[in-house]
């Protein structure tokens, strides 16, 4: 597997993308690690990974702070602690007490408590978890057509804004657009807007129910941070996400 730091060196080298951010998504269903993960893997990138306080912050928010929840920490296959992507825990945000073993041996991996500090347990405990995903600012300008084909060459897709967590995390990534609004995988088809990568619309979409037909493309404006219709052949910069 490449580096993240040889990619990240040559998508802004190239300068054609800017930084990485990562999205993370918290999902309500009582796992054990293991099936997080595998989940995570089929439809995002991986279990959580947190390399720095902000990260850990920006965590926190992204889901209720009642529950404890898996993200990728884990001692499965060496003696220190590593993400399920591979990169070292070189940040330490343990609650008091922890971690801890028991005397049987048993496989423990990392959740995060209400507090956004780091707890272990037994990895076939059932709790909800976290996914992340990278958000990539395009400095490019391009249709809407282009900036969608471009991000499913080089990424997976034209990103999307389904709720007021994920608006915030975007806005992380857009802070050095060149233009004042950006693409996003928001379309109007057969009738109804969607996104196109098939996630849930959410509560942030409010639209023209008949837009013109140049007219059926959407954008989030930077300024106001809210989605637009825009016409399809205005050249914007755009947001990719990649698993």
């Amino acid at each position: 597997m490449k580096s993240l730091l040889f990619i990240f060196l040559m998508v802004v080298g190239c300068g054609v993308a800017v930084g990485l951010t990562r999205e993370y998504i918290f999902f309500n269903y009582y796992y054990s690690w293991y099936s997080a993960q595998s989940y995570c893997r089929q439809y995002y990138r991986d279990l959580a990974t947190i390399t720095s306080n902000e990260e850990n912050e920006q965590l926190l928010r992204s889901g209720p702070s009642y529950y404890e929840s898996w993200i990728g920490l884990t001692m499965l296959y060496t003696s220190t602690w590593t993400w399920s992507d591979g990169e070292p825990a070189l940040l330490q945000k343990w609650n008091e007490g922890s971690p801890y073993f028991s005397l049987r041996n048993e496989e423990f991996c990392g959740a995060m408590n209400s507090n956004g500090f780091w707890i272990n347990h037994p990895y076939w405990y059932g709790h909800p978890f976290y996914c992340y995903r990278f958000l990539i600012l395009v400095k490019e300008k391009k249709t809407w057509e282009e900036a969608q084909e471009f991000c499913r060459t080089n990424y997976t897709g034209l990103a999307s804004v389904t709720s007021e967590v994920s608006l915030k995390q975007l806005n992380l990534e857009t802070v050095g657009t060149e233009t004042e609004s950006v693409w996003t995988g928001l379309r109007f088809m057969d009738g109804q807007w969607f996104w196109v990568n098939g996630e849930q619309l959410g509560s942030l979409v409010s639209m023209p129910s008949c837009p013109a037909l140049s007219y059926r493309c959407g954008a989030l404006n930077t300024t106001t941070n809210t989605l637009m219709n825009q016409n399809c052949n205005e050249k914007m910069n755009f947001v990719c996400y990649w698993k």
